[in-house]
Protein backbone atom coordinates (compact mmCIF):
# COMPACT_ATOMS: atom_id res chain seq x y z
CA UNK A 1 0.00 0.00 0.00
CA UNK A 2 2.83 2.34 0.97
CA UNK A 3 4.63 1.44 -2.24
CA UNK A 4 1.59 2.37 -4.34
CA UNK A 5 1.20 5.63 -2.44
CA UNK A 6 4.86 6.50 -2.95
CA UNK A 7 4.57 5.64 -6.64
CA UNK A 8 1.54 7.86 -7.03
CA UNK A 9 3.29 10.63 -5.16
CA UNK A 10 6.34 10.31 -7.39
CA UNK A 11 4.22 10.34 -10.54
CA UNK A 12 2.38 13.39 -9.24
CA UNK A 13 5.64 15.24 -8.58
CA UNK A 14 6.97 14.36 -12.02
CA UNK A 15 3.71 15.53 -13.64
CA UNK A 16 3.89 18.83 -11.74
CA UNK A 17 7.51 19.33 -12.80
CA UNK A 18 6.63 18.59 -16.42
CA UNK A 19 3.68 20.97 -16.31
CA UNK A 20 5.86 23.69 -14.79
CA UNK A 21 8.51 23.14 -17.47
CA UNK A 22 5.93 23.25 -20.26
CA UNK A 23 4.41 26.37 -18.71
CA UNK A 24 7.81 28.03 -18.51
CA UNK A 25 8.47 27.25 -22.19
CA UNK A 26 5.07 28.63 -23.14
CA UNK A 27 5.67 31.79 -21.10
CA UNK A 28 9.08 32.27 -22.70
CA UNK A 29 7.57 31.83 -26.15
CA UNK A 30 4.80 34.31 -25.40
CA UNK A 31 7.35 36.78 -23.99
CA UNK A 32 9.46 36.37 -27.14
CA UNK A 33 6.46 37.04 -29.41
CA UNK A 34 5.46 40.10 -27.38
CA UNK A 35 9.03 41.39 -27.48
CA UNK A 36 9.19 40.87 -31.25
CA UNK A 37 5.92 42.72 -31.73
CA UNK A 38 7.12 45.59 -29.60
CA UNK A 39 10.40 45.69 -31.54
CA UNK A 40 8.58 45.72 -34.87
CA UNK A 41 6.25 48.45 -33.63
CA UNK A 42 9.26 50.50 -32.54
CA UNK A 43 10.92 49.97 -35.93
CA UNK A 44 7.73 51.06 -37.71
CA UNK A 45 7.64 54.20 -35.58
CA UNK A 46 11.26 54.98 -36.42
CA UNK A 47 10.65 54.42 -40.15
CA UNK A 48 7.58 56.65 -40.01
CA UNK A 49 9.62 59.40 -38.35
CA UNK A 50 12.40 58.98 -40.90
CA UNK A 51 9.99 59.11 -43.83
CA UNK A 52 8.25 62.20 -42.44
CA UNK A 53 11.49 64.07 -41.83
CA UNK A 54 10.86 64.29 -38.09
CA UNK A 55 13.74 61.96 -37.32
CA UNK A 56 16.29 64.23 -39.01
CA UNK A 57 14.75 67.67 -38.58
CA UNK A 58 12.10 67.43 -35.86
CA UNK A 59 14.20 69.39 -33.38
CA UNK A 60 14.56 72.33 -35.80
CA UNK A 61 11.13 73.71 -36.79
CA UNK A 62 12.38 75.74 -39.77
CA UNK A 63 14.15 72.77 -41.35
CA UNK A 64 11.28 70.45 -40.48
CA UNK A 65 8.83 72.73 -42.30
CA UNK A 66 10.93 72.42 -45.48
CA UNK A 67 11.17 68.66 -44.96
CA UNK A 68 7.39 68.45 -44.77
CA UNK A 69 7.19 70.23 -48.12
CA UNK A 70 9.64 67.68 -49.51
CA UNK A 71 7.56 64.78 -48.24
CA UNK A 72 4.46 66.30 -49.84
CA UNK A 73 6.50 67.00 -52.99
CA UNK A 74 5.05 70.51 -52.97
CA UNK A 75 7.42 73.07 -54.58
CA UNK A 76 5.37 76.02 -53.32
CA UNK A 77 5.45 74.74 -49.74
CA UNK A 78 9.19 74.15 -50.00
CA UNK A 79 9.81 77.68 -51.27
CA UNK A 80 7.61 79.23 -48.60
CA UNK A 81 9.25 77.29 -45.78
CA UNK A 82 12.76 77.88 -47.15
CA UNK A 83 12.36 81.63 -46.57
CA UNK A 84 12.87 80.93 -42.87
CA UNK A 85 16.05 78.92 -43.50
CA UNK A 86 19.06 81.19 -44.10
CA UNK A 87 21.33 78.26 -45.01
CA UNK A 88 19.92 75.30 -46.94
CA UNK A 89 23.10 73.35 -46.14
CA UNK A 90 22.33 73.63 -42.41
CA UNK A 91 22.55 70.15 -40.88
CA UNK A 92 19.72 68.54 -39.03
CA UNK A 93 20.06 65.79 -36.48
CA UNK A 94 22.90 63.38 -37.30
CA UNK A 95 24.21 65.75 -39.96
CA UNK A 96 21.35 65.27 -42.42
CA UNK A 97 20.81 67.92 -45.10
CA UNK A 98 17.56 68.83 -46.78
CA UNK A 99 18.89 68.08 -50.26
CA UNK A 100 20.10 64.64 -49.25
CA UNK A 101 16.74 63.99 -47.60
CA UNK A 102 14.96 64.89 -50.85
CA UNK A 103 17.31 62.73 -52.93
CA UNK A 104 16.76 59.73 -50.66
CA UNK A 105 13.01 60.32 -50.75
CA UNK A 106 13.22 60.00 -54.53
CA UNK A 107 14.76 56.52 -54.30
CA UNK A 108 11.29 55.04 -54.01
CA UNK A 109 9.24 58.06 -55.08
CA UNK A 110 10.32 59.14 -58.58
CA UNK A 111 7.97 62.13 -58.49
CA UNK A 112 10.19 63.62 -55.74
CA UNK A 113 12.49 64.88 -58.49
CA UNK A 114 10.40 68.06 -58.28
CA UNK A 115 11.40 68.55 -54.65
CA UNK A 116 15.07 68.03 -55.59
CA UNK A 117 14.82 70.54 -58.43
CA UNK A 118 13.13 73.07 -56.16
CA UNK A 119 15.87 72.87 -53.54
CA UNK A 120 18.55 73.20 -56.21
CA UNK A 121 16.80 76.25 -57.67
CA UNK A 122 16.81 77.80 -54.20
CA UNK A 123 20.57 77.43 -53.93
CA UNK A 124 21.14 74.03 -52.32
CA UNK A 125 24.68 72.91 -53.15
CA UNK A 126 24.71 69.48 -54.87
CA UNK A 127 28.34 68.96 -53.82
CA UNK A 128 27.95 69.85 -50.16
CA UNK A 129 28.91 67.08 -47.76
CA UNK A 130 30.20 66.74 -44.25
CA UNK A 131 31.30 63.78 -42.19
CA UNK A 132 27.79 62.42 -41.91
CA UNK A 133 26.66 60.01 -44.62
CA UNK A 134 23.31 61.82 -44.45
CA UNK A 135 24.84 64.80 -46.24
CA UNK A 136 26.20 63.00 -49.34
CA UNK A 137 23.42 64.13 -51.67
CA UNK A 138 25.46 63.90 -54.88
CA UNK A 139 26.73 60.41 -54.09
CA UNK A 140 23.24 59.24 -53.20
CA UNK A 141 21.83 60.71 -56.41
CA UNK A 142 23.41 57.89 -58.40
CA UNK A 143 20.92 55.51 -56.75
CA UNK A 144 18.01 57.72 -57.78
CA UNK A 145 16.33 58.10 -61.15
CA UNK A 146 18.18 59.50 -64.15
CA UNK A 147 16.08 62.66 -63.85
CA UNK A 148 17.33 63.29 -60.31
CA UNK A 149 20.94 62.64 -61.31
CA UNK A 150 20.54 64.97 -64.31
CA UNK A 151 19.17 67.73 -62.09
CA UNK A 152 22.14 67.39 -59.74
CA UNK A 153 24.68 67.38 -62.57
CA UNK A 154 23.08 70.32 -64.37
CA UNK A 155 23.45 72.47 -61.26
CA UNK A 156 27.14 71.73 -60.89
CA UNK A 157 27.18 68.28 -59.30
CA UNK A 158 30.58 66.60 -59.47
CA UNK A 159 30.42 63.38 -61.54
CA UNK A 160 33.66 62.21 -59.89
CA UNK A 161 32.45 62.56 -56.33
CA UNK A 162 32.73 59.63 -53.94
CA UNK A 163 30.40 58.16 -51.38
CA UNK A 164 31.08 57.98 -47.65
CA UNK A 165 33.30 54.93 -48.21
CA UNK A 166 35.43 56.70 -50.80
CA UNK A 167 33.97 54.76 -53.72
CA UNK A 168 33.46 56.60 -57.04
CA UNK A 169 29.78 56.99 -57.85
CA UNK A 170 30.23 55.80 -61.42
CA UNK A 171 30.94 52.36 -60.00
CA UNK A 172 28.07 52.47 -57.53
CA UNK A 173 25.75 53.19 -60.45
CA UNK A 174 26.25 49.55 -61.45
CA UNK A 175 26.27 47.81 -58.13
CA UNK A 176 23.40 49.57 -56.38
CA UNK A 177 20.38 51.64 -57.30
CA UNK A 178 16.61 51.58 -57.08
CA UNK A 179 16.17 52.11 -60.83
CA UNK A 180 18.12 49.27 -62.40
CA UNK A 181 16.57 49.86 -65.82
CA UNK A 182 18.03 53.39 -65.81
CA UNK A 183 21.64 52.33 -65.17
CA UNK A 184 22.60 53.00 -68.78
CA UNK A 185 21.01 56.47 -68.74
CA UNK A 186 22.76 57.37 -65.49
CA UNK A 187 26.10 56.12 -66.86
CA UNK A 188 25.73 58.23 -70.02
CA UNK A 189 24.93 61.28 -67.90
CA UNK A 190 28.05 60.76 -65.81
CA UNK A 191 30.24 60.19 -68.87
CA UNK A 192 28.85 63.28 -70.61
CA UNK A 193 29.83 65.33 -67.56
CA UNK A 194 33.37 63.98 -67.48
CA UNK A 195 33.27 61.07 -65.06
CA UNK A 196 36.65 59.31 -64.87
CA UNK A 197 36.27 55.59 -65.65
CA UNK A 198 39.72 54.90 -64.18
CA UNK A 199 39.02 56.29 -60.73
CA UNK A 200 40.91 54.29 -58.09
CA UNK A 201 39.07 52.30 -55.46
CA UNK A 202 40.35 53.13 -51.97
CA UNK A 203 40.35 49.71 -50.35
CA UNK A 204 42.21 47.64 -52.92
CA UNK A 205 43.48 50.31 -55.32
CA UNK A 206 41.97 48.44 -58.26
CA UNK A 207 41.07 50.84 -60.99
CA UNK A 208 37.51 51.23 -62.06
CA UNK A 209 38.73 50.38 -65.55
CA UNK A 210 39.22 46.79 -64.43
CA UNK A 211 35.81 46.75 -62.80
CA UNK A 212 34.08 48.28 -65.82
CA UNK A 213 35.44 45.61 -68.15
CA UNK A 214 34.02 42.83 -65.98
CA UNK A 215 30.83 44.70 -65.22
CA UNK A 216 30.17 45.27 -68.92
CA UNK A 217 30.02 41.53 -69.38
CA UNK A 218 27.48 41.14 -66.58
CA UNK A 219 24.97 43.90 -67.32
CA UNK A 220 23.80 44.17 -70.91
CA UNK A 221 21.95 47.39 -70.06
CA UNK A 222 25.21 49.33 -69.96
CA UNK A 223 27.35 47.63 -72.60
CA UNK A 224 26.20 49.91 -75.41
CA UNK A 225 27.44 52.91 -73.47
CA UNK A 226 30.65 51.18 -72.45
CA UNK A 227 31.45 50.59 -76.11
CA UNK A 228 31.76 54.35 -76.48
CA UNK A 229 34.60 54.61 -73.96
CA UNK A 230 37.89 52.89 -73.19
CA UNK A 231 38.56 50.79 -70.12
CA UNK A 232 42.16 50.73 -68.93
CA UNK A 233 42.44 47.17 -67.64
CA UNK A 234 45.49 46.78 -65.39
CA UNK A 235 48.71 47.65 -67.22
CA UNK A 236 47.46 46.49 -70.59
CA UNK A 237 46.75 48.87 -73.41
CA UNK A 238 43.30 50.50 -73.36
CA UNK A 239 40.74 48.10 -74.74
CA UNK A 240 37.25 48.43 -76.10
CA UNK A 241 34.41 46.16 -75.06
CA UNK A 242 34.02 43.51 -77.74
CA UNK A 243 30.93 44.12 -79.95
CA UNK A 244 29.98 40.45 -79.57
CA UNK A 245 29.22 41.00 -75.88
CA UNK A 246 26.20 43.16 -76.58
CA UNK A 247 22.70 41.83 -77.15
Amino acid sequence: MKTKTALKWTIGVIAVVILMAVGAVVLLFVAFIVSMERGEKHQRQIRAEQDSGRWDFGDQPALFAVAQGIVKNDPDAIRAAAKSVPDLQAPGRYGATLLNFAVMQSWQRPESVEAVRTLLSLGADPNYRERSRNSFAMANAVHASALVLRAMLETGGNPNTRDEFGQPIILMNWYLGYYKNQARSRLELLLDRGADVNSAMPEDRLTLGIRCCFTARRWDSVTASLMQMRCSCSSAAPMRIAPGLTE
